[in-house]
């Protein structure tokens, strides 16, 4: 992770390493899950509908989307900047594909990010079998959705360190208003 998140010039940038300590994986959580709320909300009012695509979901979870949050933490262990990555992948995921997000797809979206984003950034073992029964998937549904994330970000799994920085002192600054 050292080269997504230290900046050339840390004199005069934030080195998130400064910040992402001082985070807890619940600021985390509650940043991720406001954003997806407030742009559900917004997609909702203005009559934007998500697509039926392989993400959508005809059953939507009968828990919030910081609750689905802190189930995936508590059975995975994910680490803070993973689930930083994670975030991140779906805002590239939902700008590559100008993607409308709603209730109906936000929990798998979450659940593929996550996968993708463990596998890539942590040492865990994880089976897809393991992370589709997290998000209440088959192993058929998991795959797909898997691949199909990952084909929407073209297989670019970098994020620009400035990118990364932002999200972070974003996270850091919005706590105090959550």
């Amino acid at each position: 992770m050292d080269s997504i998140c230290e900046t050339n010039d840390t004199s005069t940038e934030t080195n998130c390493y400064e910040i992402i300590p001082n985070l807890t994986i619940e600021d985390i959580i509650i940043y991720i899950s406001s954003y997806f709320k407030h742009m559900i909300k917004y997609n909702k009012n203005h009559n934007i509908k998500a697509i039926c695509d392989v993400f959508y979901s005809k059953k939507i979870p009968n828990l919030s989307i910081e609750d689905f949050l802190k189930r995936i933490i508590k059975y995975t262990n994910i680490e803070k900047a993973t689930l930083i990555s994670s975030f991140i992948y779906i805002n590239k995921f939902i700008n590559n594909e100008k993607y409308i997000v709603g209730l109906n797809n936000i929990f798998r979206l979450i659940i593929a990010s996550c996968t993708i984003s463990i596998k890539f950034h942590e040492d865990s073992n994880f089976t897809n079998s393991y992370c589709g029964k997290i998000g209440g998937l088959s192993l058929k549904e998991i795959n797909l959705i898997e691949y199909n994330f990952y084909s929407k970000i073209n297989f670019e799994m970098f994020i620009d360190e400035n990118i990364y920085t932002l999200v972070v002192e974003n996270i850091y600054y919005h706590r105090e208003k959550y």
